[in-house]
């Protein structure tokens, strides 16, 4: 998991938003509760942190006492799950490495057609894969991929 995430909580039904805050959804790295925000959207409630995640952190995430629109309470009333973030970005990255491996290549290339296709998110970018500086995956990620790839193909013998 990257480090610059939301964390999420999708229910089966409408949940009261009000019974959805940092008291209720929590995230902890096992000594401290992260600092958040926690808002609710078509059955979704989303803790945004203050601050980016540490690298290389496991994290649980607790939801508690939260109830749906009849006033239920959510069974188990504890629900707990983890995560754990990944490495910080490695030297030398390169333009279009969009998985941290060392070089711009087909994997990337899948990578950013899955992601601009919207079947695929990517939630812990290198800044120096970003090609353009945008802080997202785009056409422009996926076209200089392109060009690396069919560059280092060699040329069909006649």
């Amino acid at each position: 998991i990257g480090t610059n995430i939301v964390v999420t909580a999708t229910f089966s039904q409408e949940m009261s938003e009000s019974t959805l805050t940092g008291e209720t959804f929590k995230v902890n790295n096992g000594s401290e509760d992260i600092l958040g925000s926690v808002s609710y959207r078509d059955k979704t409630a989303i803790f945004e942190p203050e601050e980016n995640l540490k690298n290389d952190t496991q994290y649980k995430v607790s939801i508690t006492g939260a109830e749906d629109v009849n006033g239920n309470t959510m069974e188990p009333s504890l629900y707990e799950w983890s995560f754990t973030t990944g490495s910080a970005c490695s030297d030398g990255i390169e333009p279009g490495d969009l998985n941290n491996d060392g070089n711009a290549d087909l994997g990337d290339l899948i990578l950013s057609a899955q992601i601009c296709a919207g079947k695929t998110i990517l939630t812990n970018l290198c800044p120096q894969a970003d090609v353009n500086g945008d802080e997202r995956i785009g056409i422009e990620e996926a076209i200089h991929i392109l060009k690396t790839v069919s560059e280092t193909v060699p040329p069909e013998q006649p």
